[in-house]
């Protein structure tokens, strides 16, 4: 799960997951979210690490091993917690889930061509 959370008077991105039944918490340690401005948020899981990254630069990380635990019994939620009772404060505009983990490079090239897109329709 990708969410935000409140550390003192920021708002940093958080990522949680759950593998072979344990469940990790990592909070970015850098990069504050602020209201009213397009970010790029990614969270990446290798089998190793779980890594944050916010407008193309890294943010957090922190080891993390295991499969990834499936629950059929839950649905998948964008932009609210599976209890209905945390609705995201702001707007999605693209989405993707890949199989596998992208490494910084990756991040980065996908932040310049998002960041220009995004640009180029508010101008």
């Amino acid at each position: 799960m990708l969410s935000t959370i409140a550390v003192w008077d920021d708002t940093r991105l958080r990522f949680r997951l759950k593998t072979d039944g344990a469940t990790s918490v990592l909070i970015a340690d850098s990069g504050n979210l602020t209201l009213d401005r397009w970010h790029f948020a990614v969270a990446t899981y290798d089998g190793s690490s779980m890594r944050l990254f916010l407008d193309g630069l890294e943010v957090g990380s922190m080891a993390k091993t295991g499969t990834v635990d499936i629950d059929d019994r839950y649905s998948a939620y964008i932009g609210n917690s599976t209890d209905l009772v945390r609705p995201w404060a702001g707007l999605i505009d693209d989405l993707r889930i890949y199989e596998e983990a992208a490494p910084l490079a990756q991040v980065q090239s996908w932040y310049v061509a998002e960041r220009s897109r995004y640009l180029a329709t508010t101008r």
